[in-house]
């Protein structure tokens, strides 16, 4: 099996060492685990590695799925994962639990369907993968590049200028931000690859079939190759300014998350106070809806209400912060609305506020996922 595009084996070794330390750790505290997946980069064959003292290192993270046979303790389970990723020297290692009985059952969607075509079995039967529905990558729903996006707005958060203040990101945090902003650009276009009803699991065939779709676009051509290498390539060109990259993701990703958002609603969002109103009052008239549906169900109801209000808060908040600055300009009545959806005032005012804000959703993501 080759984890990246350079079918080294000294990196492949490294990463088989890595997921034979993790699968034991697993198998050591938890009875019951039949299969596990490597999916994201690694397990498709597109992982990102870096090499420091000559030795390869994977950038980022792993992601895995484990189908097991019974529940298992989550809580543990996300103990052992921030030891196995600091131990492995990365962000984080990402457990996804399925029971086995419900495969068949599972939905479609992006992670189901990337893991069924391009996750990579490393304990346990690869005929398991079997066992999950065929999906049609023609018929990709769109709200999972919504949802892809939305995502996508904590990686320009996480690497966000705010957060090298009054200094200049040094080697690890450049690299961080071109692999980030990398991911964004492509997933920016692979939404309208899913518009076209091209959707494809691989970075390297998203960028084809994106180059096709805009062959005279020469810019966003550019951009892609650009952000593929970043995402793919061992080495990178550390002279490229990585806060004018930033910007540049930015501008690109403001415009096309708010194309892909109109077609979606069928609406036509000119900034994003409109998409906002919009998305807050449909929200509120779908809870609404399904209480009024179930009346006997009212207190349940209420329960899942709470429940997804925080994380609907929490997105709009990061979507506020996000575009509240455009280059120099900081908006602050986004901001003021991004703090009354986190509920958190500190008492900061321009650069200094922003800088807070973002920080303040970085906290949030590291200790909710």
């Amino acid at each position: 099996m080759d984890y990246t595009i350079q079918s080294d084996p000294v990196i492949n070794r490294k990463i088989e060492e890595d997921l034979k330390r993790i699968k034991n750790r697993l198998l050591d505290e938890f009875d019951g685990i039949r299969t596990m997946v490597l999916i994201g980069g690694f397990g498709r064959g597109e992982g990102k590695v870096i090499f420091e003292n000559s030795k390869p290192q994977p950038f980022n993270d792993y992601d895995i799925v484990l189908f097991v046979e019974h529940s298992i303790n989550r809580k543990k389970l996300k103990e052992i994962s921030r030891h196995l990723a600091e131990k492995l020297n990365l962000i984080v290692v990402d457990f996804i639990v399925y029971l086995y009985s419900k495969l068949n059952n599972l939905s479609y969607a992006m992670l189901n369907y990337d893991m069924k075509y391009g996750g990579y079995v490393f304990y346990g039967s690869p005929s398991d993968l079997s066992l999950i529905a065929e999906m049609d990558p023609r018929d990709m729903p769109l709200i999972e590049g919504e949802i892809l996006l939305f995502n996508r707005l904590m990686n320009l958060l996480y690497t966000h200028p705010a957060r090298f203040y009054g200094r200049d990101p040094n080697t690890k945090e450049k690299l961080s931000i071109f692999y980030q902003c990398g991911k964004a650009l492509i997933d920016c276009y692979t939404v309208r690859l899913i518009i076209d009803k091209q959707y494809h699991y691989s970075f390297l065939e998203r960028g084809k079939r994106i180059s096709k779709l805009y062959a005279r676009d020469g810019d966003v051509i550019s951009l892609v190759k650009q952000s593929i290498d970043f995402k793919l390539n061992t080495k990178t060109d550390m002279r490229i300014n990585a806060i004018e990259f930033w910007h540049k993701t930015h501008s690109v990703f403001d415009e096309v998350f708010k194309q892909v958002l109109s077609h979606r609603y069928n609406e036509n969002f000119n900034d994003w106070g409109e998409f906002v109103n919009f998305y807050v009052s449909r929200s509120l008239s779908v809870i609404v809806k399904r209480s009024a549906n179930k009346v006997l169900r009212f207190v349940n109801d209420m329960f899942k209400t709470y429940r997804r209000r925080i994380p609907t808060d929490f997105r709009i908040a990061q979507l506020l912060i996000l575009f509240a600055m455009k280059n120099s300009d900081i908006n602050i009545s986004m901001l003021q609305k991004a703090m009354n959806r986190l509920e958190y005032y500190p008492q900061k005012d321009g650069f200094e506020l922003y800088e807070d804000l973002v920080n303040k959703c970085v906290e949030i993501w590291q200790t909710t996922h």
